[in-house]
């Protein structure tokens, strides 16, 4: 296998494809998309570099490997929004763009992100080691699982249900953020506990349910489903927490059932970011036929929650 072969081979054969497509867009794209340029491939090669390194130091599949994930989204919340600024393919005349600094600042941003990726990177592999967690092969002390569960899925019932009768009516997107304003302090910061208690408690549900696999295999993915679906359909469009339910359904099965190969698993990320992106288009236009027009007449662009990761440092 060549990163554990030949490591300095492949390290000079990364940086040359790297520079050699970093040329070929410095002529093609027009100077203001170049402005972007740089920074892209820098992070592009940062997650590279640290994904031969992991690779070699481990040894085997690391697609479960909490920091390949962590580095990976660092990676797509730098390098989607750069291809977004060059191609200008984000959804034009919203309210992202109405917060898009100049093309001077976003670019020192992602310089910023890229350094992020880095220290998060560098201290990953020197802090790592090479000892890699094994599922045993018999799970014990499973005998008050079914109670905990039943616990638990009253707990989230009763989160949720304090939630939607707590909550003013809401009629868009933008809206759900405001659904609690209306409420006295005390019922304010007591839903504020049901949110927050429902959101970790997903995850104590599905820890549980995948320690008794063979008894719950076809009930956690209509968990997973149903929660996935409430928490979109109740936010009118968010799906941030349906993406970190179905990252911890992933690694959990990883990790406790069958390995996940580093191609499969990629495969279900981009498939996840053309579904989330195509749900926000629906939650702009309400409209399924839309959406399906604006889709064959601009393409599918990307999710906007890539691109506002941006606006907390120049706006708040």
């Amino acid at each position: 296998m060549l990163t554990k072969r030949q490591p300095l081979a492949a390290a000079v054969l990364l940086l040359t494809l790297i520079g050699g497509l970093g040329a070929v867009f410095a002529v093609v794209l027009p100077e203001d998309a170049a402005t972007y340029l740089a920074p892209t491939l820098a992070s592009i090669l940062v997650f590279a570099m640290f994904w031969l390194i992991l690779q070699r130091q481990l040894g085997e599949n690391i697609f479960g490997e909490l920091g390949f994930l962590y580095v990976g989204l660092i990676v797509a919340y730098t390098v989607v929004p750069a291809v977004a600024f060059m191609t200008a393919s984000f959804y034009q005349g919203g309210p992202l763009d109405q917060l898009l600094p100049e093309s001077t600042e976003l670019r020192t941003h992602l310089w910023r992100q890229v350094l992020f990726e880095s220290g998060v990177a560098s201290g990953y592999l020197l802090l790592r080691g090479r000892v890699t967690w094994q599922a045993p092969a018999i799970v014990e002390g499973q005998d008050r699982d079914d109670r905990t569960l039943v616990f638990v899925a009253i707990l989230i019932a009763v989160s949720l249900a304090s939630m939607t009768l707590l909550s003013a009516p809401v009629e868009s997107y933008y809206d759900s953020y405001l659904r609690y304003d209306h409420l006295p302090w005390l019922q304010h910061k007591f839903v504020s506990v049901c949110v927050r208690m429902s959101l970790g408690l997903y995850c104590v549900l599905l820890v549980f349910l995948f320690r008794n696999y063979q008894k719950y295999k076809l009930i956690i993915p209509v968990v997973v489903a149903a929660i996935c679906m409430h928490e979109i359909v109740y936010s009118l469009g968010a799906r941030i927490q349906a993406l970190l339910v179905i990252l911890e359904a992933i690694i959990l099965y990883h990790y406790t059932v069958k390995k996940i190969s580093l191609k499969w698993g990629l495969l279900a990320c981009a498939g996840l970011a053309v579904l989330f992106s195509a749900i926000e288009l629906v939650r702009m236009l309400d409209d399924f036929s839309s959406a399906r027009s604006v889709i064959a007449d601009e393409g599918l662009k990307p999710a906007g929650e890539f691109i506002s990761v941006f606006f907390p440092g120049f706006h708040l």
